[in-house]
């Protein structure tokens, strides 16, 4: 099939998908001399006037249709598409008797998005998404495309706003969603599909609107559900987020659990990352999963949320994480450590194998080996914190050790002044004395005040060495 046919094809069959469009006319010839562009689409407003949108149309003939369909545009092409505020590039697969129709909005800040990753290069393949009926959300889209080429032109060649940049300053943030009939509606219709979104860096008379980041926003507003979420009757959290756009439904748990379920298919995706920032939240994630995987199911408030069985793999993994780190949060809790304090992000091989250290030697008792001579009175790292640890050395070699603090009811310290008088003082002062005081994070502030009353019995001038 020679060229000219495989064009007429393709123009054909996309002036065919809006023939019975009452705003969108089309008005892409064949045979045509333009370089770059075929025609223009028409979108009519109901005042009367016309949007209009440059168009390319281009045929490809092929077996099999791409489970990715892209097209490949030279940057030459792209850069002039940039220059002249954006275009709507269609494609046509043609497959035997077949012609389907593909599209793709390219504003001037996705051409300029492609531009830079082409980093170089002749061309760059353009990710294509079906075009559809051309109903009146299909409609809503072209004209919402319409004025993002429009906001966009002006500051294609500019650096892009970030959405940091935009909060910091306090800039208002809009965007655009076309034919909303209610406030409720147009809710619905903001996570339909991926949206620009501008900051007004002008006044209320004069706005100027600067695009926020260098690709589309999907937007979905969250609001809080102050319901509890329970597996088996035992609680987890007391609230959640929950959105909802005409084709999803989408549930937030605690940051870290997003289930999405789409509406028309009626299957849930479930997405799950750990809050590794704070120990506290991280365990109770742990253990809301693995009893929500075991029984299938979790609730929120009275409505039973079901999925799909979860892998033996991942309900092992998950597992094994519970067991662990209960054992950690067993033993840091036994020592008087605030679990919030502990950020266990970045935790590698070496402060995993001290917690199991710190584990065995509180929690089961047991005396370990070491490689280097301990002192009575030792630190154990974990990260940007530190145990303070009592190490005692056994006829074997080994090591057993006991939190520092464990002796702070029955010990003392004599300290002397400045006079050379001995002063009664509880351990804690030994203990602040030291460089690296600002790093133990198994003080056990709850006793502090007693022990120093207590010790106000021996030195009656306690504050003055207190302070």
């Amino acid at each position: 099939m020679d060229s000219d046919k495989i064009e007429l094809l393709a123009v054909n069959c996309i002036t065919d998908k809006f023939a019975y469009s009452d705003k969108i006319k089309t008005y892409i010839p064949t045979n045509d001399k333009e370089p770059v562009w075929d025609g223009n689409i028409y979108i009519c407003t109901t005042k009367g006037n016309y949007y209009r949108i440059p168009t390319q149309v281009k045929g490809k003939l092929c077996k099999d249709i791409p489970a990715k369909p892209s097209y490949p545009i030279s940057v030459v092409n792209l850069k002039n598409y940039k220059r002249d505020g954006g275009v709507l590039y269609f494609v046509v697969f043609i497959k035997d008797n077949e012609r389907l129709p593909y599209y793709a909005n390219l504003s001037p800040i996705e051409l300029k998005r492609f531009i830079k990753k082409a980093n170089g290069q002749f061309s760059i393949s353009i990710p294509l998404k079906p075009l559809p009926q051309i109903n009146c959300d299909m409609e809503s889209e072209l004209i919402e495309f319409y004025f993002d080429c429009k906001r966009q032109t002006s500051f294609s060649d500019s650096e892009a706003l970030t959405l940091e940049e935009t909060l910091k300053k306090g800039y208002p943030i809009t965007y655009r969603v076309h034919d909303a009939t209610n406030q409720v509606d147009a809710l619905l219709k903001l996570g339909d599909r991926y949206r620009y979104i501008y900051a007004n860096i002008g006044n209320g008379k004069n706005p100027i609107y600067v695009p926020i980041g260098d690709q589309p926003f999907k937007l979905m507003p969250f609001p809080t559900v102050d319901n509890p979420v329970s597996v088996n009757e035992h609680t987890f959290f007391s609230s959640y987020q929950e959105g909802h756009s005409s084709y999803e439904r989408v549930i937030i748990i605690d940051e870290f659990f997003r289930i999405t379920y789409d509406k028309v298919t009626q299957k849930a995706q479930l997405e799950a990352t750990l809050n590794t920032s704070s120990l506290s939240r991280y365990i109770n994630q742990v253990q809301f999963l693995y009893n929500a995987f075991n029984a299938g199911y979790f609730n929120l408030g009275t409505e039973r949320i079901e999925f799909n069985e979860v892998s033996k793999d991942d309900l092992d993994d998950i597992k094994n994480r519970l067991v662990f780190w209960t054992r950690v949060v067993d033993v840091l809790n036994l020592i008087h450590v605030n679990l919030d304090l502990v950020d266990i992000t970045n935790y590698g091989d070496e402060e995993i194998g001290r917690l199991k250290l710190l584990c065995s030697l509180i929690l089961d008792n047991q005396s370990v080996k070491q490689d280097k001579e301990l002192s009575p009175v030792s630190v154990l790292e974990l990260g940007d914190f530190s145990v303070l640890l009592l190490s005692e050395k056994q006829k074997n070699g080994k090591y057993t050790g006991k939190d520092f603090f464990s002796i702070a009811n029955s010990k003392c310290v004599y300290i002397k002044d400045d006079n050379e008088h001995s002063v009664v003082l509880p351990i804690y002062s030994a203990v602040f004395y030291r460089e690296d005081a600002h790093k133990l994070i198994n003080i056990d502030y709850d006793r502090i005040l007693e022990q120093y009353e207590k010790a106000s019995t021996y030195c009656h001038d306690i504050s003055i060495y207190v302070n």
